[in-house]
């Protein structure tokens, strides 16, 4: 199993990940090294690429660079997510100047959540990293705390979801202390 970098859109911003890998990418990396029989399976599972191939050192490599079609198409997809990360980032920019005097949180320490917070122009009105992974709570995080989900600061009005848009709002829908009063969301 190998991450999807079209599933998993954090993967190509975090700059100590190795796994930025395209269906295209992966054949030609099995192959190269010696693999035949490749079969790529991008679909049971959500956010990986799960890869069979059978190691054949007498197949190693006379296989043909990828054509320019499938090169363009590697590109366009991966120039599509850095469009969407740059969505992203002017849509955190206008919920923000939208909510000018309120309080919030960020739900999610991780990739998200820094990004969230790195883009944020007044970080001041973050009162608290929310995560529900027990090792990150009691920690801070950029001077911030970082809390378990169910103890949300009553003053805060917003909520910035750091969480992968492939499940963030069923997390979200699952966390009471968020839903106990009203709050706005911004979700990537």
């Amino acid at each position: 199993m190998i991450p999807s970098m079209y599933r998993n859109i954090s993967d190509l911003v975090v700059i100590d990940h190795v796994q930025h890998f395209s269906r295209l990418s992966l054949e030609r990396l099995f192959a190269d090294a010696g693999y035949s029989d490749i079969r790529i399976d991008a679909e049971t599972h959500r956010a990986a690429f799960i890869v069979k191939a059978v190691h054949d050192p007498a197949a190693l490599p006379a296989r043909p660079a990828p054509s320019a079609a499938d090169l363009a198409e590697t590109m366009d997809k991966a120039r599509a997510i850095a469009r969407q990360w740059q969505d992203i980032a002017t849509r955190i920019e206008a919920f923000e100047a939208g909510h000018p005097d309120t309080r919030c949180v960020i739900y999610g320490s991780g990739v998200y959540g820094m990004f969230i917070a790195s883009t944020l122009k007044d970080r001041g009105r973050v009162l608290a990293f929310l995560d529900a992974n027990p090792f990150r709570q009691g920690r801070e995080l950029m001077g911030i705390p970082i809390l378990a989900p169910n103890r949300v600061p009553e003053a805060a009005g917003a909520v910035y979801v750091g969480l992968n848009p492939q499940d963030a709002r069923g997390i979200i829908a699952g966390v009471a202390a968020l839903h106990d009063r009203p709050r706005s969301f911004f979700y990537l």
